[in-house]
């Protein structure tokens, strides 16, 4: 058994300082989207994966980790989810209705 300290690492996902032995499952609160425009009226901005402000908790637990995650078709995903939840919120669409020719399409396919 040695008497020296543990190596500290850095998590790439929350920022925090852990040592191998400090993580374990839900150690690590982060999101797995990117900042930036969602389409919300209100907020303007917020994190892809869960709409929420840049402040705000994350809203993924695991392990802290030195390498980057997700992977980016993760990330593109999250922005869909986002795109779709919020459709009706979002600046200047309005829900069309569909043409006889589009719902004809719809029910061939």
């Amino acid at each position: 058994m040695s008497d020296e300290p543990e190596e500290k690492h850095e998590c790439v996902n929350c920022g925090a300082k852990y040592t191998d032995s400090e993580n374990y499952n839900g150690a690590c609160c982060y999101h797995t989207g990117a900042y930036g425009r969602c389409g919300l009226i209100k907020r303007g901005n917020g994190w892809t994966c869960c709409g929420r402000e840049i402040n705000e908790k994350g809203c993924h637990t695991g392990l802290h980790t030195m390498t980057v995650e997700p992977p980016p078709h993760r990330l593109l995903e999250d922005m869909e989810k986002i795109m779709k939840k919020n459709n009706s919120l979002r600046m200047g669409v309005t829900p069309k209705k569909a043409t006889a020719t589009e719902q004809q399409t719809q029910k061939i396919a």
